[in-house]
């Protein structure tokens, strides 16, 4: 399909869950390149991606090993979690942190530490689960990212968009992503529970961390349709703090 006159920007279009965005350019930075922080970076692709487009990347990563790999492809990456490194006031442009939120303790306390990080109208853009969506209803204790004692919370949008405003990120923007790797999750885990489907549950399981392209092309629709009518089970987040001085940014550690 890529390759097909007229085709291709239809296809990248279908493929674009929405999931990872890249920050928008900002208006004003001092010089040298704008600077982004990314929290939860893993081995370090989408650092790649904020590099080839010009930005300066620092990420933060829990896990030993794929800090490690990200640092040894040229990235400066923290081993550790955000409260481990030292980073000064007003020092970035963008924060990004894809499916990161639900498993801090203190979101709040979180939010508040990436205003103080950014600086006047720095955007944030995070990603959660959906906990507003149709999914949970349906799937109940077998919704695929409850993830207990992992997930410590879940959101909606509505609850999502007023933590966020009242932590100093004026401008909200909610966008529903156009995936349903939920969903396949979700019956891989209700498959699990009958002796008969527990192997097929298993497999079902796992594709969700190593989705294969013939089978998204197949669900795409499906994804976009529930993106479309806001009951998608997973939310990308596009918050900008103010651009006046005084904002949470400022508040007291």
């Amino acid at each position: 399909m890529k390759r097909i006159p007229g085709l291709r920007a239809f296809f990248y279009w279908l493929m674009d869950d929405r999931g990872q965005p890249l920050p928008s350019w900002p208006e004003k930075f001092d010089q040298g390149p704008p600077r982004v922080l990314e929290l939860g970076c893993s081995t370090g692709a989408y650092l790649g991606r904020l590099a080839d487009a010009g930005w300066q990347g620092v990420g933060i990563e829990p896990s030993l090993v794929a800090s490690q790999k990200a640092r040894e492809s040229g990235y400066a990456v923290h081993t550790g979690v955000l409260d481990d490194v030292q980073l000064s006031p007003r020092s970035f442009d963008a924060i990004c942190a894809w499916m990161v939120l639900e498993h801090t303790i203190d979101p709040v306390d979180t939010l508040q530490l990436f205003a103080r990080l950014l600086r006047p109208g720095g955007q944030l853009l995070l990603s959660v689960p959906n906990a507003g969506c149709w999914e949970p209803k349906v799937f109940r204790k077998y919704w695929y990212v409850w993830e207990s004692p992992r997930h410590l919370h879940h959101f909606d949008p509505k609850r999502l968009q007023k933590l966020l405003q009242d932590t100093g990120y004026p401008d909200v923007q909610v966008v529903h992503q156009r995936n349903v790797l939920n969903i396949i999750g979700s019956i891989g885990i209700f498959l699990k529970r009958f002796q008969s489907t527990a192997r097929l549950g298993q497999r079902i399981m796992r594709y969700p961390d190593s989705p294969r392209l013939p089978v998204q092309l197949l669900l795409a629709p499906i994804a976009q349709a529930l993106a479309l009518f806001g009951q998608a089970g997973r939310l990308t987040i596009i918050a900008h703090t103010s651009c006046d001085q005084t904002t949470a940014g400022d508040l007291p550690k």
